[in-house]
């Protein structure tokens, strides 16, 4: 941002604000730092999303591997019951 000129506080400011050649470029900075906080917002919920959706994968990935081993548990448990009947 445009800094104060030796103290005289923000009246350099506002001189910059009201001179029309000058007040382009102040909307210019004021939407960049606008467009910055906002992409920052973004990325946080990008970050918060993708720690969620790990975190569903991997409860996802423990129920499937779950029902494999009960899957192939009640198999062998079957073949080992044919076995036996012979």
């Amino acid at each position: 941002m445009i800094s104060e000129d030796s103290g005289r506080g923000g009246g350099g400011f506002f001189r910059y604000l009201t001179d029309k050649g000058k007040q382009r470029k102040i909307n210019e900075i004021a939407e960049s730092e606008k467009g910055i906080a906002m992409a920052g917002q973004v990325l946080m919920s990008i970050s918060r999303d993708g720690v969620e959706r790990a975190r569903l994968m991997s409860e996802y990935k423990y129920v499937v591997d779950t029902q494999s081993k009960v899957v192939t548990a009640k198999r062998e448990g079957i073949q080992e019951g044919k076995q036996k009947r012979r």
